[in-house]
């Protein structure tokens, strides 16, 4: 019986010395990615995050809001969208969706310009230029819709009149286009998106 306890003992052992060996191995591969690509991008396109993906030995590189892939090596780089085949879905605008998530509860609404429409409880946070041709587009869907809360954050990208904290904010966020939307789910959506795909996201969050 003593035998048995230490066989499995020594199993366990064995078992965790090469699990903490291969998360080591992969931990070095990721740091080394991440050197090699810094080291051609330069320091003025930070890489947040270096993680392998299920997709044939590539690897994510999370760069701001966006993601790109490599190779093992950081030897090339994939710039695009990775689509399953089978159902058509874009896997990469899942992960970015997951990964840009924010707390809508964290989001300063002090700053913004708040606007209530019917029983207003649906709510949105939108990054918007004044200037800028699309969010006047966006901003026409949102007069034509009902029982919703907009917060707007005047983030002019176009413009010098720009309030300070708000392009704080923006930058910390990763908002590099306007008009962008965040829901009270964390989730976002950049550009002026048409009023039945609004208000089928709304209609999704619970």
């Amino acid at each position: 019986m003593m035998k048995k306890t230490q066989l499995l003992a020594s199993l366990a052992g064995t078992f965790l010395s090469v699990t903490l060996s291969l998360t080591a191995c992969a931990d070095s591969i990721e740091a080394n990615i991440k050197k090699t690509l810094q080291k051609h991008l330069g320091t003025g396109t930070p890489i947040e995050t270096v993680a392998k993906t299920p997709y044939s030995g590539l690897y994510e590189v999370k760069i701001g809001s966006e993601i790109v892939y490599t190779d093992a090596e950081g030897k090339y780089i994939f710039i695009g969208r990775i689509v399953e085949a089978e159902s058509s879905k874009d896997m990469t605008e899942a992960r970015l969706e997951e990964v840009n998530k924010i707390k809508f509860a964290d989001l300063p609404l002090d700053l913004a310009a708040k606007t209530v429409k019917g029983n207003g409880k649906r709510m949105i946070a939108v990054f918007e230029d004044p200037n800028c041709g699309y969010c006047k587009r966006f901003r026409k869907t949102l007069t034509e819709m009902n029982d919703i809360t907009i917060y707007t954050f005047m983030y002019p990208i176009l413009g010098e009149d720009a309030n300070d904290k708000v392009v704080e904010i923006g930058r910390k966020l990763g908002v590099s286009g306007t008009p962008t939307v965040f829901f009270t789910d964390g989730t976002r959506a950049p550009g002026a998106i048409e009023a039945k795909k609004l208000e089928a996201k709304l209609a999704a969050i619970k």
